[in-house]
């Protein structure tokens, strides 16, 4: 789904904040574009640089593997460029 706004894209990203935590990851993936890049920092469990629906489904698989319940809050989410964001998530 694009969205050409920075409003709209951080607008986005909030959305499937909402749906990951809602564990609607169906919701969450169309929202997601194909070549998602995710940066897991090295002080996390799984982290790594994955892209692609597939990895994105993976790495959260991962994380909801080891959690019994966790929640991402975004505490950053800043335009780039025309066409992309950076999200600082906190999950809990």
């Amino acid at each position: 789904m694009a969205a050409s706004s920075p409003e709209e894209r951080i607008e986005l990203v909030r959305r499937g904040i909402q749906a990951y935590n809602a564990a609607d990851f169906g919701a969450m993936l169309v929202l997601v574009d194909p070549d998602v890049v995710i940066e897991s920092s090295v002080e996390l469990m799984n982290a790594g640089t994955f892209r692609g629906h597939d990895w994105l489904a993976r790495w959260i698989g991962a994380w909801n593997d080891a959690w019994e319940e966790f929640q991402n809050s975004p505490e950053e989410i800043v335009p780039v460029g025309e066409s992309h964001v950076v999200a600082r998530i906190i999950g809990s």
